[in-house]
C-alpha cells in the first residue's frame, strides 16, 4: 500500500495517496488557473518588484541553506501562505522567506514539484534520426522564451567544430550537462515550455524521459531516403549515413507519439 501523505492544500490535516483529498480537489483547477496568469496578473507587478528588492537586500543569504550549514545567495522570496489564498499577506514579512531557487522549488513540494506542476508546463521531446527536420520542427514553432535542450548544439558549442568532429569526451560532458538541465526544468517554477531534441529510436529510451516530464512525444520521421539525401553534401557524410541507417533499423512505433512524416 503506497504511503499516505498531507493533502497538498495548505493547513489541511488530510492523508492522501497523492494530489489533494476530496473536499479541495477543486483547488488543482484554481491552482492551474493562477499559474496560466502573467506575472503581473498573478500579483507580481512593479510595486512587487521593488519590494522583492529591497527585501532581498536585507536579507541576501537563502534561510534553508543557511540551517544545512551552506552559505548560498537567495533569488527569490518565497509566502509561506500563497497569494492566491492570502493577498492580504502578499507584503507581510512574517510571511516572507528569502530563498535560493533550489529551496524555492523544494518547498513548494506540495505543488511544484508534483505531477500537477509538470502538467502546467509544457515539455516537448522531438525525435528522429540526423537530418529528420528536428531542429527546423522546433525553430517554426517555438517561442522566445521557451528552453531548448539539443545535443548537437551543445557539442559544436563545447568543440567549437563542426558536427563530425566529435572528441571521445564531448559526449560525457554533454550528458553531465544534460543532467543538470533536465533537473533544471523539472524544478525550475519559470520555465514553462521546453523542447528536448533526441534520436531515442526505442520505446524504452522515449517512455522513460516522456513519463519524467509529463510531456508530448513527436516523431520526424521522413522516409530514410530523404534523410540520406539531406547528409549527401555533408562532411562526414558515412558517419551521418551510418546514425540514419542504424536509427531506422533500431525505431518502434508508440501509439502515444505523434509521428511526422
Amino acid at each position: 500500500m503506497a504511503a499516505l501523505k498531507p493533502c497538498l492544500k495548505v493547513g489541511c490535516p488530510e492523508l492522501v495517496t497523492s494530489g489533494y483529498c476530496e473536499k479541495h480537489k477543486h483547488y488543482l483547477d484554481k491552482q492551474r488557473d493562477f499559474n496560466r496568469k502573467s506575472p503581473k496578473e498573478r500579483g507580481y507587478d512593479d510595486e512587487w518588484r521593488k519590494f522583492r528588492l529591497r527585501y532581498l537586500s536585507k536579507h541576501p543569504l537563502c534561510v534553508d541553506c543557511e540551517e544545512e550549514g551552506k552559505v548560498t545567495p537567495a533569488t527569490e522570496v518565497h509566502h509561506e501562505k500563497p497569494i492566491l489564498e492570502y493577498p492580504e499577506l502578499k507584503y507581510a514579512e512574517s510571511n516572507l522567506k528569502a530563498l535560493c531557487e533550489h529551496h524555492h522549488a523544494k518547498r513548494g513540494a506540495g505543488f511544484w514539484k508534483s505531477r500537477e506542476l509538470k502538467r502546467l508546463k509544457d515539455i516537448i521531446i522531438v525525435c528522429g534520426p540526423p537530418a529528420s527536420g528536428k531542429s527546423t520542427y522546433i525553430k517554426e514553432h517555438a517561442q522566445p522564451n521557451d528552453l531548448i535542450w539539443d545535443y548537437d548544439e551543445i557539442i559544436k558549442a563545447l568543440t567549437g567544430q563542426d558536427l563530425y568532429h566529435r572528441p571521445n569526451w564531448s559526449m560525457d560532458a554533454a550528458l553531465a550537462i544534460r543532467d543538470t538541465v533536465y533537473k533544471f526544468i523539472e524544478s525550475s517554477t519559470k520555465v514553462k515550455k521546453a523542447w528536448i531534441i533526441t534520436s531515442a529510436p526505442r520505446r524504452e529510451q522515449r517512455i522513460p524521459l516522456r513519463d519524467r516530464f509529463s510531456a508530448e512525444v513527436i516523431i520526424m520521421n521522413p522516409s530514410m531516403d530523404i534523410c540520406l539525401n539531406r547528409i549527401s553534401n555533408r562532411p562526414g557524410r558515412d558517419m551521418w549515413s551510418d546514425a540514419i541507417n542504424q536509427w531506422y533499423q533500431d525505431y518502434e512505433r508508440d501509439p502515444k507519439d505523434k509521428v511526422i512524416t
